[in-house]
């Protein structure tokens, strides 16, 4: 049941009722705009109602509902105010200034100091890109400094409503994301990547670099052990540019002098193409590498039409079988893929999946010092597929540095065909 204001005035446009709902006491003045959820209704009440217009309080466990009624006097619209007998009143604390601890429009100036120097000390000592710095490591700074600092006493309560801490994550997703579009448009000049030159701009952003010092080894207990080793999360995206590198110039070397294969259609064909790992896909790939001649099994599949381009996801990973027992006493074998890389390419092609496991190699001789071979290959019988599979497990050094500066392209390209040939009785 709604019953009319007493003392409200009567509006002559929505947009005034609206504002004088979020600026009075009693109204939505403690949440921020986009909290303040008004929709647009049809519903004929009386003749005296044309219209109703409903708000409500968008805090979690608040029943404050209220109306604004656009009614009909002598043909002139006005907008009245009514609110629920059982929701009248907010039941959690009013704000009483803008600059308030909590529930502001924009983030506390004494905690925005602090993200501040947050970024700048993770962009310029630990040479983070804002893109590598995430929401959830800002806010866990914050409240470790609300906790740990006597100063910022005032903030307590952030540490135990959840709805102050919602509130100040949804603003801090907000800060990073527009951070992070701000950095785009400097480098491009634009927030669209429109061209194959700006694509590269913006993929080497997430380009691996390791730390200084760094000493490949292959006894790593953990992803988290290894993303430690790389000073980087282990959740953190590595993207790898296919259409550029060591392994394309060699590749492409070998690809163009092919039988109609010209450079032209290489590079047409590697467009768009990069794949993106983590350091737990860095670890399944040293799992593969370390395992015994002849278990070592690759599997790929592709999917059309998921990005937003409307180009091709393949997922590459390891497929693991295991001889396992359930808890009913049954014995089994069971088979799953464990990811290693995404692949995003415009189609299902060869040139970039056997780019990218020979890249995959050069990051296990990089990273791990250990060769990276594959036994078998498991795919749904893509001739793309198949034939990379097996180059890659007949000639897996074809790119490899000690094989390519002991050897002219030529000779590469040749044994790459032959085998080939010999193994399908057709070129590529």
């Amino acid at each position: 049941m709604y019953t009319k204001c007493t003392g409200c005035p009567v509006f002559w446009c929505l947009e005034s009722a609206v504002e004088e709902l979020k600026s009075s006491d009693d109204g939505v003045s403690d949440i921020a705009p986009r909290r303040c959820i008004v929709s647009g209704g049809t519903e004929s009440r009386t003749k005296e109602c044309h219209k109703i217009h409903k708000c409500k309080c968008g805090r979690q466990g608040c029943k404050y509902r209220v109306q604004v009624r656009e009614c009909l006097d002598n043909g002139v619209s006005t907008f009245v105010m009514f609110k629920s007998k059982n929701a009248a009143q907010h039941n959690h604390g009013m704000r009483q200034e803008v600059e308030c601890l909590g529930e502001t429009r924009t983030v506390h100036q004494q905690l925005q100091t602090i993200i501040d120097a947050y970024v700048s000390q993770e962009e310029s000592l630990n040479r983070k890109s804002i893109h590598r710095i995430t929401p959830g490591s800002i806010v866990l700074h914050v409240l470790g400094c609300i906790q740990q600092e006597p100063k910022l006493s005032d903030f307590r309560h952030f540490l135990t409503d959840p709805s102050f801490r919602e509130q100040f994550t949804q603003q801090t997703r907000s800060q990073v994301t527009y951070r992070r579009r701000k950095q785009v448009e400097s480098l491009l000049g634009t927030s669209k990547i429109q061209t194959q030159q700006q694509l590269k701009t913006v993929l080497a952003i997430w380009k691996l670099q390791l730390p200084a010092g760094y000493v490949p080894r292959s006894d790593y207990a953990s992803a988290d052990e290894l993303a430690a080793a790389l000073d980087m999360p282990q959740d953190a995206m590595i993207v790898h540019d296919l259409t550029c590198g060591a392994v394309h110039d060699r590749y492409k070397a070998i690809a163009s002098q092919q039988k109609n294969r010209s450079r032209k259609e290489y590079e047409n064909k590697l467009e768009l193409s990069f794949f993106v790992y983590s350091p737990t896909g860095l670890y399944q790939l040293l799992n593969l590498a370390k395992r015994r001649k002849g278990t070592r099994q690759m599997s790929v599949d592709g999917t059309r039409g998921v990005c937003q381009l409307l180009t091709t996801l393949m997922i590459v990973g390891a497929v693991s079988v295991r001889y396992r027992k359930t808890a009913t006493g049954k014995q089994k074998v069971t088979s799953s893929l464990r990811p290693i890389a995404f692949i995003h390419a415009a189609g299902e092609r060869f040139y970039v999946y056997i780019q990218t496991l020979y890249e995959l190699r050069r990051l296990a001789k990089q990273i791990f010092d250990v060769e990276f071979c594959i036994d078998w290959g498991t795919s749904d019988h893509a001739t793309a597929f198949i034939y990379a599979h097996l180059q890659f497990n007949r000639y897996p050094e074809a790119c490899d540095d000690e094989q390519w500066h002991g050897r002219s392209a030529t000779s590469v390209q040749l044994q790459v065909q032959a085998t080939t040939v010999a193994a399908t009785g057709k070129t590529l």
